[in-house]
C-alpha cells in the first residue's frame, strides 16, 4: 500500500509540474480545503502481504565427489520458492483515498467552471478582429 502511495505522490509532482500556474493555484485551494475537511487519521490496518517461502519438492539433487580410494556422495533436498500470504498491519491514513479523490474533483471542477476546461487553460488572447473577406468584391486579375 506504502509503495502505490509513492508512486502516485511521484505521479502527482510529474503532473504537477506539468500543470498551468491556474491549476496549480486552483489544486492547491481545494487541497487546503479538504485537508481541513478530511484530516489525516491515521489507524493500524490490517493486510495481507505475501512473502517467499522455500519448500522442498521431493527430490533430492546428489553430487559425488573422489577422495583418495574412496567416494564420498552428498545430497540435498531440492527446494523451490512458494509464496504465502501472511496477515500484518500497516498504518494508513483512512482519509487519504477520500481526500485525494475530493482534491481531483474540486479541482477539475473549478477549472472547468472558471476556465471551460480541467487543466485551468486560459483561453488565449484575442487577437484584434479581421474583417470577412467580401465576397462580391473584385478579384485582383492574375498576372
Amino acid at each position: 500500500m506504502l509503495k502505490n502511495g509513492l508512486t502516485a505522490c511521484a505521479l502527482a509532482l510529474l503532473l504537477y509540474g506539468c500543470a498551468t500556474p491556474e491549476w496549480q493555484a486552483t489544486h492547491s485551494e481545494c487541497t487546503k480545503t479538504f485537508y481541513r475537511q478530511l484530516p489525516p487519521s491515521f489507524q493500524l490496518v490490517q493486510v495481507t502481504r505475501a512473502v517467499p517461502v522455500e519448500v522442498p519438492t521431493g527430490q533430492t539433487n546428489c553430487v559425488s565427489t573422489p577422495m583418495g580410494g574412496s567416494v564420498t556422495t552428498e545430497c540435498r533436498p531440492v527446494t523451490m520458492t512458494q509464496w504465502r500470504s501472511i496477515p500484518d498491519f500497516e498504518r494508513m491514513d483512512v482519509n487519504a483515498e477520500a481526500r485525494e479523490n475530493a482534491i481531483n474533483h474540486c479541482t477539475k471542477t473549478t477549472c472547468l467552471t472558471q476556465f471551460g476546461n480541467a487543466q485551468c487553460k486560459p483561453a488565449p488572447p484575442a487577437g484584434p478582429a479581421r474583417p470577412s473577406p467580401n465576397p462580391t468584391a473584385p478579384r485582383p486579375s492574375p498576372a
